[in-house]
């Protein structure tokens, strides 16, 4: 749904194995699926986001 109106998209998941298979599954161009943890975002820069959204992560976080 995001890629749909976005002109690009970063999903993160710790695990490999899920991030492998979103990327075969979504093959539009503007999705990009990387492996990282929400607690430690290895993208570099400043105001590269305008919108995040965290579905379903909260509950995985130990140091909140």
């Amino acid at each position: 749904m995001l890629a749909r109106r976005a002109a690009a998209v970063v999903g993160i998941d710790i695990d490999k194995q899920t991030v492998k298979h979103t990327k075969n599954k979504y093959l539009k161009s503007n999705p990009d699926f990387e492996v990282g943890s929400i607690t430690d975002i290895q993208i570099e820069g400043n105001n590269v986001f305008d919108v995040v959204v965290c579905f379903e992560a909260i509950e995985h976080i130990e140091e909140h």
